[in-house]
């Protein structure tokens, strides 16, 4: 009614989680021969109910979405997070990455890389 009305927002960003994955094949299952699609789609789901806002990135929890596809026995994952799209990671780690609260976790296959030992 004619009075100012005060608005408060936070801008809420993305960042970009990079995985570097090494499976090792259990000969008593079959490996199916799209393996690798399969676990990149596998995490991205995962990762889409996963990394809420703040939510920081754990690497072994991606172990989960991995060992849904059948004939893996052991797997090794490093991850990297950027702020930006366009930047690639210099480093890859084993540990928590730590997470503002600002930002969400977004995984996309092309930033999945994944290696048969």
């Amino acid at each position: 009614n004619g009075g100012a009305h005060y608005v408060n927002w936070s801008i809420l960003n993305t960042a970009y989680l990079w995985i570097n994955i090494a499976i090792t094949h259990y000969e008593e299952e079959i490996l199916p021969d799209n393996y690798s699609e399969l676990i990149k789609l596998a995490i991205v789901e995962w990762a889409e109910k996963e990394y809420t806002f703040g939510k920081d990135v754990i690497p072994k929890r991606i172990c989960v979405p991995v060992y849904s596809v059948a004939g893996i026995e052991d797997v090794t994952i490093t991850v990297a997070v950027t702020y930006n799209s366009e930047t690639t990671p210099s480093e890859y780690v084993n540990t928590k990455i730590q997470i503002n609260e600002a930002f969400a976790v977004i995984a996309t296959t092309e930033r999945i890389a994944v290696t048969l030992l």
